[in-house]
């Protein structure tokens, strides 16, 4: 509902309150609370460096990995998940004035696949 109107701001909100909610439902509190640091860097990131015109987040992809998730396929639900991280990675515009493109996991400190903040 939030893209359809128009309201950017809440569409990076409500699409960060999803991955949160995941791992609310999943009873894992150190990764509720790593990912509440994580989600509010990477929505910063997507406010400020998503390329003009690309394709927002859809709740589509959220529902494939929670109807993954519901089923009890978890390698379902991790590839569907690292899929959807890599097309939200290609939406943003990283290059800055012609220089090499900004690595976000260098940047954040956190190592995707095992969740690991280097000097924790």
């Amino acid at each position: 509902a939030a893209l359809a109107a128009g309201d950017r701001a809440a569409a990076i909100r409500l699409s960060g309150g999803f991955h949160l909610l995941l791992a609310e439902l999943a009873g894992h509190g150190v990764l509720a609370e790593l990912l509440e640091s994580l989600v509010r860097r990477s929505s910063l990131a997507i406010a400020a460096h998503e390329a003009p015109h690309a394709p927002d987040c859809d709740a589509e992809g959220h529902r494939r990995i929670a109807d993954a998730l519901q089923q009890g396929d978890a390698e379902a639900a991790e590839r569907l998940l690292l899929d959807h991280l890599d097309d939200v990675e290609r939406r943003l515009d990283l290059v800055v004035n012609g220089v090499e493109p900004v690595d976000l996991r260098r940047i954040f400190g956190v190592d995707l696949a095992t969740g690991d903040v280097p000097g924790r």
